[in-house]
């Protein structure tokens, strides 16, 4: 009896190592698949080994093995196949959140965040105000690590050119007025607001913050949701990063970006919420990445307007501003499927995942996810200590450098649900 209790323990051991292998490379594999090296128990031939290693011959070897096979089978009972029915069911939960991201802290190194479970995945760069609104770029090679999988520009560019075609086909009369009124529920609220001269930049400007407070309440957020996340909780962490921190260079230590985004993540989701935080901060990401197209389409729409009214701009019942509201209305219903074409076009290549998202990105995505899991594991704590504890511990990307923003975080990030909302 107590030797098949040995042979069920280190099955199960077996099946816990399984595992946590996965977590070993930061690339997860699902379970007992083709790529996991499970080999046959072979022979050692002495004829494979130095001379003076101790070997069984065939017959002796293959005589002991019969005995083992038929001591296994002899284990092999009702009760103990339940018992392992109960593990095996264990272990592929534990899968299942491996690949659902919600086992993250679990196997991260020296990561302690006690209750930390990322699941409901929070993912993305800092605020509506001061981030980072930059144009649609391809993720060039020479700016990621070598062994980084990134599409080629032309690859990448024709995936573009598809994800375009279905935006545009997605633009019709239903949708545009459903957006409108989403629109207009914007500019009527307390977004508006709060919104001031220290919050508009280059980058975040008046119609960006519109657009992207519109695709929250397309996502199903409040307007109040949306004034305490993007604008609020945003604000607090951008000036506290400045009056504590400052950035030594994009591959030398940005202690600035990071406390910015990972605090902002932390007290959002501690005070708002961790799931009305994640649509907030997807949403933001995601037109960080979008907006160049979007911004693109709006004007070639606009310009088709202003071809198609020409007798009623000469006869004065319409005005320019009519006309770029038009073109503002599409857009707005573009920037929807153009980001939900992207996601799905991710989601199916690892490369074309890559080539979507820079380095600054990734890092805001991980940062990000650090002050969600810490607002669940220490919701208590100050935001200085909490950043100060992920950022001495290593839990945090320091830097965009290739060296900071490994091939093996990116796939993390990548088969995580940190960057997408379904």
């Amino acid at each position: 009896m107590r030797k098949c209790i040995g042979v069920v323990g280190s099955l199960i051991v077996l099946l816990f190592l399984n595992v946590t292998a996965f977590a070993s490379d930061g690339i997860p594999e699902v379970g007992f698949t083709q790529d996991t090296q499970f080999e046959d128990t072979q022979f050692q031939d002495k004829t494979m080994v130095a001379e003076d290693v101790e070997v069984l011959s065939p017959e002796e070897y293959e005589e002991i093995l019969e005995e083992v096979s038929k001591y296994a089978e002899s284990c092999v009972t009702p009760e103990r196949v339940e018992e392992m029915k109960k593990f095996r069911q264990e272990a592929e939960s534990i899968v299942a959140q491996f690949l659902n991201g919600t086992a993250f802290a679990w196997f991260t190194q020296d990561t302690q965040l006690q209750d930390a479970q990322f699941e409901d995945a929070q993912f993305e760069d800092t605020q509506f105000e001061d981030t980072q609104f930059e144009d649609t770029q391809f993720q060039d090679k020479a700016m990621v690590a070598e062994d980084v999988e990134v599409l080629s520009l032309e690859e990448y560019e024709e995936i573009l050119e598809e994800v375009s075609k279905y935006a545009e086909a997605y633009v019709t009369p239903e949708r545009v007025e459903e957006m409108k009124r989403l629109r207009q529920e914007v500019e009527e609220s307390l977004i508006m607001q709060l919104v001031d001269e220290n919050i508009i930049t280059s980058k975040a400007t008046l119609e960006s913050i519109k657009r992207e407070a519109a695709l929250c309440l397309h996502d199903g957020l409040s307007a109040a949701d949306i004034s305490l996340i993007g604008i609020h909780h945003a604000r607090i962490a951008r000036d506290d990063a400045k009056k504590l921190y400052k950035d030594e260079g994009q591959t030398v230590e940005m202690k600035r970006d990071a406390f910015r985004h990972m605090t902002w993540n932390f007290t959002s989701s501690r005070d708002v919420g961790e799931g009305k935080t994640r649509i907030a901060t997807i949403n933001h990401e995601w037109y960080v990445v979008i907006q160049n197209a979007v911004n693109q389409y709006e004007k070639d729409r606009f310009n088709y307007y202003l071809a198609a009214y020409q007798s009623e701009l000469a006869w004065g019942t319409v005005t320019t501003t009519d006309l770029l509201n038009m073109a503002i209305a599409d857009a707005d219903v573009y920037a929807i499927a153009h980001r939900d074409a992207l996601i799905q076009k991710c989601k199916g290549s690892l490369a074309m995942f890559n080539a979507t998202f820079s380095n600054a990105n990734i890092m805001d995505l991980w940062n990000n996810k650090i002050g969600i899991d810490y607002a669940k594991s220490n919701p208590t704590a100050s935001t200085n200590t909490v950043f100060t504890l992920a950022w001495n511990r290593g839990e945090l990307i320091k830097h965009e450098g290739a060296a900071a923003v490994t091939a093996s975080k990116r796939s993390i990030v990548y088969r995580s649900n940190w960057w997408y909302i379904k």
